[in-house]
């Protein structure tokens, strides 16, 4: 048996994560019996959980994939690492440890525009960052520009699509006339699917 080789889909909260072993008998025997132990892990290298794949039969100079899915409900949204141990003829073999995350529809703000001109329209950009393994639909914020929580000024950006696990910039444009030089408190509302 080749070394085999793992991988694992990102997935979402609540969704299985989809894993898959590459395996290549080169030997000249059939193997009659082979399966797997998947286990999770979190970034410290702690075993969270484990999941064993089905048993198979492997045929000289065949390759084929093992796949089983891996039950994710009670790990929290955030980045994991995976490893197996195929198992054959009393004898095992380690695979690769690979990333994978589970995902959150959660869409957090990087950063924004901290300054822009007085007494004129100026862009304001918003980088966001999305939590979730599938596209975000319609990702717009409203702006609300205060001073001593008075309101003076709101507007709505554009709206993007944000790709899975994606960074992105949202524009929006502050009609700053009117706005003395200063300092003025800003509040970001996003607004997405879900």
């Amino acid at each position: 048996l080749e070394k085999p080789i793992l991988s694992v889909e990102n997935t979402n909260r609540g969704k299985n994560a989809k894993a898959s072993i590459t395996l290549q008998n080169f030997g000249t025997d059939d193997i009659n019996k082979l399966y797997a132990t998947i286990d999770i892990l979190d970034l410290s290298g702690k075993k969270l959980s484990s999941t064993t794949t089905e048993t198979i039969q492997l045929q000289s100079l065949i390759s084929t994939v093992l796949s089983t899915d891996i039950n994710t409900a009670s790990l929290n949204p955030g980045n994991y690492k995976a490893k197996a141990t195929v198992f054959y003829e009393n004898k095992m073999e380690e695979t690769n440890e690979v990333d994978f995350r589970v995902g959150d529809l959660i869409v957090n703000i990087n950063n924004f525009t901290k300054e822009v001109a007085a007494n004129q329209i100026s862009e304001f950009n918003i980088w966001v960052e999305s939590g979730w393994n599938d596209k975000i639909k319609d990702v717009y914020a409203e702006v609300i520009v205060s001073k001593e929580e008075v309101e003076l000024k709101s507007f709505i950006t554009l709206s993007i699509d944000l790709e899975p696990w994606a960074t992105d910039n949202i524009i929006g444009y502050l009609d700053a006339f009117g706005m003395q030089a200063g300092e003025y408190d800003i509040k970001i509302n996003l607004n997405y699917e879900g």
